[in-house]
């Protein structure tokens, strides 16, 4: 089931990222906590948007009851146009 499985990771490329997991449908893309501020990171990289690298601040990461910290990233507007409800 898991043959040739890879982890692929250490680039911040969507293009090149697309490109090697085309050539390895085993693989998975392995994003580190500077993508962390992407809120859409697979759809980012299946059409080839640009990740948000940037650091983060720990203190916010996950705090319960706040709207600053994890979820206050935007989406990119391709993923709003295609996944978000018009008003």
């Amino acid at each position: 089931m898991y043959h040739n499985a890879r982890l692929l990771k250490g680039d911040q490329d969507v293009r090149r990222w697309q490109k090697k997991s085309m050539s390895a449908p085993q693989a998975a893309l392995v994003l580190g906590r500077f993508s962390y501020p992407s809120p859409d990171p697979p759809f980012r990289v299946k059409t080839g948007i640009h990740l948000i690298f940037q650091a983060y601040d720990r203190e916010l990461v996950y705090t319960p009851l706040s709207r600053k910290g994890d979820i206050d990233y935007p989406l990119s507007a391709e993923t709003q146009a295609t996944h978000c409800m018009k008003n």
